[in-house]
């Protein structure tokens, strides 16, 4: 057994745990670790998960250059899954690459892998499968996980990275490119028109009609990821007091929603358990709303006797899962923003409108009324480099007042 209990009354080790990994090499040969000792059970499994991770990661099994790309591709996955150094959802991703490399490279051994291979594996690739040449595209995210793969590798099998840094100019042609895809962005005079359709349906509607519709408000209001808006409680709505005196309601925003897994993730994006980050401001009119829904939200639940665990999105469609506290899904709040539009008369063109073009549209109206990149990306969860290279867009809002300017003498 890998965790034994010791019942040896004898045993100075007793009621501890005996925790014995015993790996395999690259030979099938059993290695047998270091025994360790743990008070608790729980502490016992993590330490056995531990050894067999740093056993695997300081192991030359998947760095052994007559292996197999897949095989040891294979072993670097289980590797990092094992360790929990990825998502649920970031594992899958790294498993269609996987896949990808078992349709087009399935024998070809580490010690015969290049750049010429790579680079030749990617525009058969792209070829075959009619991809997008761009970076952030399906294809790019493939040749960024070997990218990372193959650096384990540099210094021991490899004198450089297989797959460069700069991967898609290096391999292929600008007229091969696809230009980076257009989003659509509401200006500022759309978003109030959006937003007091969603107000005065608030005012006039039963709850079960209005989650979605209160999540398109929230998001139009704070710009937030939809995971983010998705995990609020009415107990993050608070006040924000500044030194100088001012207050400002916000959202104090602290977990996110995994909607794969259908649950919370702990913690906000790339950030540790517990830390949090204030959202932008909500209007007077907003939180009044906000306030109005919470009253119907609290009667409608105490009407069917279902409990209140004080999540603002909590599903009130399916008795089910509001009393397991399950939020509406984001495909929820996609539709009912499309439907908003198109009473409101909003056309996009053949732009898709998403959530995500509340995010978008918000971040480009931070930047044209001139506010602090490092204050509007602070307030988005973003660096600075992230909220100007890719939330921030050149709106009609923005274009005109640049124009206007260039005009004026």
């Amino acid at each position: 057994m890998s965790v034994t209990k010791i019942t040896n009354k004898k045993s100075k080790h007793y009621n501890e745990y005996r925790v014995r990994a015993q790996p395999r090499d690259a030979a099938g040969n059993t290695v047998s670790l270091p025994v360790k000792y743990c008070k608790t059970k729980t502490e016992a499994n993590k330490v056995y998960q531990k050894l067999m991770v740093d056993f695997e990661r300081e192991s030359t099994f998947y760095k052994d250059k007559d292996l197999n790309l897949v095989d040891s591709y294979t072993a670097y996955l289980e590797s990092e899954n094992r360790a929990g150094s990825w998502e649920k959802r970031t594992y899958n991703d790294h498993l269609y690459t996987l896949h990808i490399l078992e349709q087009y490279l399935p024998n070809i051994k580490l010690k015969n892998v290049d750049e010429n291979v790579m680079r030749l594996f990617a525009r058969k690739l792209v070829s075959d499968k009619d991809l997008s040449v761009a970076y952030n595209t399906v294809m790019s995210r493939r040749f960024q996980h070997l990218r990372t793969y193959f650096s384990r590798l540099v210094g021991t099998i490899y004198k450089q990275n297989p797959v460069p840094a700069r991967f898609i100019s290096r391999w292929f042609r600008k007229g091969e490119m696809s230009p980076k895809k257009k989003k659509y962005t509401f200006s500022t005079e759309q978003i109030n028109v959006l937003k007091k359709y969603v107000i005065s349906r608030i005012n006039k509607e039963s709850p079960q009609q209005l989650v979605s519709l209160v999540g398109v408000l929230i998001c139009l209001s704070i710009g937030c990821r939809p995971g983010e808006v998705q995990a609020l409680k009415w107990e993050d709505l608070t006040v924000e007091k500044t030194e100088g005196g001012s207050e400002f309601n916000i959202f104090c925003l602290s977990d996110s929603w995994n909607e794969l897994e259908g649950k919370m993730n702990g913690h906000l994006k790339s950030r540790m358990p517990g830390q949090t980050r204030n959202s932008l401001p909500l209007n007077p009119q907003t939180v009044d709303a906000l306030r109005t829904f919470q009253e119907k939200q609290a009667r409608f639940l105490k009407r069917y006797n279902l409990p209140n665990k004080g999540y603002i999105l909590l599903s009130l469609r399916d008795f089910k899962k509001a009393s397991e506290g399950k939020v509406i899904n984001q495909k929820a709040v996609n539709e009912a923003l499309r439907k908003a539009c198109q009473v409101c008369e909003i056309d996009s063109g053949k732009l898709p409108i998403s959530i995500y073009t509340c995010r978008h549209s918000v971040a480009t109206l931070l930047c044209a009324k001139n506010i602090n990149p490092a204050i509007a990306s602070s307030r988005l969860g973003n660096s600075i480099e992230v909220y100007l290279k890719k939330y921030v867009h050149p709106s009609k809002d923005i274009i005109a007042d640049s124009m206007n300017n260039w005009l004026e003498e």
